[in-house]
């Protein structure tokens, strides 16, 4: 959230994205992807832009199934040692 607000800062300032990226250590890539994807250098606000990311974050997670789960006679698929 840090690095957000950051940038929140720069870009309210009119700072450009290579003085940004001198502050932060990241690429200019990086911080126009940021920008980008959260409304653009007009409307960058830090905090918007945290929920957002998390929001994207929030997928389901499809698991693996394990292999000692499987019947006995799965073990020649699913050796569980070797």
């Amino acid at each position: 959230m840090g690095e957000r607000e950051e940038i929140s800062r720069c870009l309210c300032a009119g700072e450009y994205y290579r003085a940004i990226v001198g502050l932060l250590g990241r690429a200019v890539s990086t911080i126009s992807r940021e920008v980008s994807s959260n409304d653009g250098r007009d409307v960058q606000r830090a905090i918007a832009a945290q929920e957002r990311a998390l929001d994207r974050t929030r997928r389901p997670k499809q698991c693996l199934p394990c292999p000692q789960a499987h019947a006995e006679g799965d073990s020649e698929r699913f050796p569980t040692s070797r």
